[in-house]
């Protein structure tokens, strides 16, 4: 597999932001009475939220395997081991959300938490990463 470049890695931590709005927006209309949508708009929502966390789950692991494999352990400056621990934390919140859906349903009520604090460890993530790339002018790169 090439090397992702970190413009590349950038475009996909910033599509995988996308998706974490998207799937937060979609899951809160699913499980509240927001919008007042039928039972079968409801499941078609939960599918696509699904469905989104695949995709997103696919993009973590992209990015990952290139960060792991072609960048390495750095752990400095401070930004970049906050980056490193963000990232297990996030591949970590997705399978954890995932088992849980699959198969480990006496821990659904948690699903909600795992979800809010993938959220965010994603959004934080990107502002250390993805962020710091696009508004620093590359700097520290």
């Amino acid at each position: 597999m090439p090397e992702l470049t970190i413009q590349q890695k950038s475009i996909l931590a910033t599509a995988l932001l996308a998706i974490a709005f998207i799937q937060m927006i979609v899951i809160i209309a699913a499980r509240s009475q927001v919008g007042g949508f039928s039972p079968q708009v409801r499941r078609w929502l939960v599918k696509y939220h699904r469905f989104g966390g695949y995709l997103g789950f696919f993009i973590i692991l992209l990015v990952a395997y290139s960060c792991v494999f072609y960048i390495g352990a750095r752990l400095s400056p401070a930004r970049v081991a906050v980056h490193a621990v963000l990232g297990m934390a996030i591949i970590a919140l997705i399978m954890s959300k995932i088992s849980i859906a699959r198969g480990l349903q006496q821990f659904y009520t948690r699903l909600p938490v795992l979800g809010a604090a993938l959220f965010s460890a994603i959004v934080v993530n990107w502002i250390v990463s993805a962020g710091w790339y696009y508004f620093s002018g590359s700097a520290g790169y």
